[in-house]
């Protein structure tokens, strides 16, 4: 499939009247309040364009929903995918937007579906509690985790162009700031690699230790070919994380090893160089976090402005 979200005009209200009523028809028949007149005055009543998103596979519609942003709280007040299109992962896709942008605002998400419907089930499955009942409804709510936050600690580098690409990995993934120790590498220099300039929007900071004061709720992951670590591959990655990660040409300190909250490393026949690791791991971290956004707007507001292919 080739989902694509568009936001909803006037025009659309008559379809998409139809396509809801279609969609409810299964579970409003079940409790015997299937009525097309009320179903259609009930969305015209309420139809919110501005917040109404149309969904289309190789432009025909397939679903719609929408999400209505209140001060406290989102209100995911629509989604209905067309019965012949359910199945294929439709609402899931719109589910991670949802939550993309539940994580964006720090803001709860609440949701109501009917008793009878197979929707309860869909939404329970997506992590959205029970919080109380009504006559024909139950109500959900999803909290979103809070904020992780990421820093890359670099054991005495001495490559700029290591330090440079390291630099543009952390603005890629996200990451909130990069430390370094030792003298080795000048910060003034200039960063040969960091073509995105993420120095100017993320620190690079020179410390003496990678474990002053550092919060308890963060924890130090030190990584490097060290015996007795945990293969990457399963390792799971803690909120709020120091990653530690050795010189090019020498390996962590045991003092230091000795006092992570946990060693990790990358199986590879050989060492990867000091970027590569850092590319590696944080992709690894990105792989499995459930909330990361998997749309095409990340697409089309990533790749570069003269790339302008598609998958047909």
């Amino acid at each position: 499939m080739n989902l694509v979200f568009t936001k909803a005009s006037s025009i659309d209200a008559q379809a998409l009247a139809a396509l809801r009523m279609t969609a409810m028809q299964p579970s409003l028949e079940v409790i015997g309040r299937f009525d097309p007149k009320r179903a259609q005055k009930r969305f015209f009543d309420t139809f919110q364009p501005l917040h109404t998103w149309l969904i289309k596979d190789n432009n025909a519609l397939v679903g719609f929903y929408a999400l209505l942003e209140q001060d406290d709280h989102l209100y995911l007040d629509h989604l209905y995918v067309q019965p012949n299109q359910q199945g294929k992962g439709i609402g899931s896709a719109v589910i991670h937007r949802v939550l993309v942008r539940s994580q964006q605002l720090n803001l709860p998400v609440k949701v109501g579906a009917l008793k009878e419907s197979a929707a309860n089930d869909f939404y329970r499955a997506k992590g959205f509690v029970l919080t109380h009942s009504e006559q024909w409804d139950n109500y959900y709510q999803y909290s979103p985790v809070a904020p992780s936050s990421i820093t890359l600690a670099l054991t005495n580098p001495k490559s700029p162009t290591n330090v440079g690409a390291v630099m543009r990995a952390a603005g890629c993934f996200q990451a909130s700031k990069v430390l370094y120790t030792g003298n080795r590498f000048d910060i003034a220099a200039k960063f040969q690699t960091d073509t995105k300039k993420v120095s100017s929007r993320i620190a690079l900071e020179k410390v003496d230790s990678f474990f002053d004061d550092v919060p308890p709720e963060v924890k130090v992951v030190c990584v490097d070919l060290v015996e007795g670590a945990i293969p990457l591959m399963d390792f799971e990655h803690p909120p709020h994380a120091i990653y530690v990660f050795g010189p090019e040409d020498s390996s962590i300190s045991q003092e230091d090893i000795s006092q992570a909250d946990a060693v990790v490393y990358i199986p590879t026949i050989g060492c990867l160089n000091l970027a590569a690791t850092v590319n590696v791991l944080l992709y690894d971290r990105l792989a499995k976090n459930t909330q990361v956004d998997r749309s095409n707007e990340l697409i089309i507001r990533s790749r570069d402005r003269n790339n302008k292919t598609r998958v047909v």
